[in-house]
């Protein structure tokens, strides 16, 4: 076992004790660890300085000295970061952040100016991390919906408000290259989810009811031309106060064609505009057809 007196505390100790230094006889410094520790400690601010200076004064001998060591020891140097990261994680963080914000438009320049230098190399690296880590981003991309729902639900709208016709262009693109690819899909989210898809129905007819029955209304009309797709919001609102007025009649509401449509087709063609209905309770309803079938079939 090798010893050595420290030039500090003039204690002889074991030369594990001593750091490195390759330009002293020995290959061992002077001063133990635990001396050059005490006087780190006691010195910080000054030695803060002098290693600032030192490297104003040689910046670029520094750099490739870094960069070199970096190249060889490239597996320790990720090993330290990643254990520097974690020990200092907070304080890192509020760091970058406050870097960011007083920052934000010179780093949003730099960022796009990478990112158009880079852009395969970028591509190809996301995928690879996207594809070794699929659960763990399905799994944060989840959380992060559910928090910032609201958010970006805004987001979206805005985007597509300020990009309505690319959008509408790509779109179109990708529907005309994977035709069959979309119908797949359609058909395979059709078979796992029959039960949820008529729930979805279901609460979507009791919600637009009124649409619904207007719209069957216009099927029913004897030729297309009878109905007109410019009235259709009208229309709707007929059918939609229909619905609505329904508590203040003791009998159900229902909108008639004055004319009718196509049930008398041979003798006359009714049209599916808003001046053709009106909304009657169903006694009178029933009436206004029986009135109609002795008109045109005089019975």
């Amino acid at each position: 076992m090798e010893l050595k007196i420290c030039s500090t505390c003039k204690i002889e100790k074991e030369t594990s004790k001593f750091g490195k230094l390759t330009k002293s006889k020995d290959g061992l410094r002077g001063q133990c660890k635990d001396c050059r520790k005490e006087f780190t400690i006691n010195n910080k601010d000054l030695l803060k300085l002098k290693s600032k200076l030192y490297y104003k004064n040689n910046k670029e001998k520094v750099k490739t000295k870094v960069k070199e060591y970096i190249e060889n020891n490239k597996e320790k140097v990720k090993i330290s970061r990643k254990k520097c990261h974690i020990k200092n994680k907070d304080k890192r963080n509020k760091e970058c952040r406050d870097y960011y914000s007083k920052n934000k438009d010179k780093l949003s320049v730099y960022s796009k100016d990478y990112y158009d230098k880079n852009k395969e190399h970028l591509n190809k690296l996301s995928r690879i991390y996207a594809e070794n880590n699929k659960e763990y981003l399905r799994k944060k991309n989840k959380e992060y919906r559910g928090i910032n729902k609201d958010r970006l639900i805004n987001t979206r709208k805005i985007y597509y408000e300020n990009n309505k016709e690319i959008i509408s262009e790509k779109g179109k693109e990708y529907r005309l290259l994977n035709r069959d690819k979309i119908r797949n899909r359609s058909y395979r989210y059709m078979q796992n989810n029959k039960e949820i898809i008529k729930t979805k129905k279901r609460l979507e007819y009791d919600k637009n009811k009124h649409s619904y029955i207007a719209r069957s209304a216009e099927r029913r009309s004897f030729c297309r031309k009878s109905s007109f797709k410019e009235y259709r919001k009208e229309i709707s609102e007929i059918y939609k106060d229909a619905a609505d007025l329904q508590w203040l009649s003791e009998s159900k509401l229902e909108v008639h064609h004055i004319i009718p449509l196509r049930k008398y087709k041979d003798i006359v063609c009714g049209l599916h505009v808003p001046w053709n209905l009106v909304i009657l309770n169903k006694e009178d309803h029933e009436k206004a057809h029986r009135e109609l079938r002795k008109q045109f079939k005089g019975y």
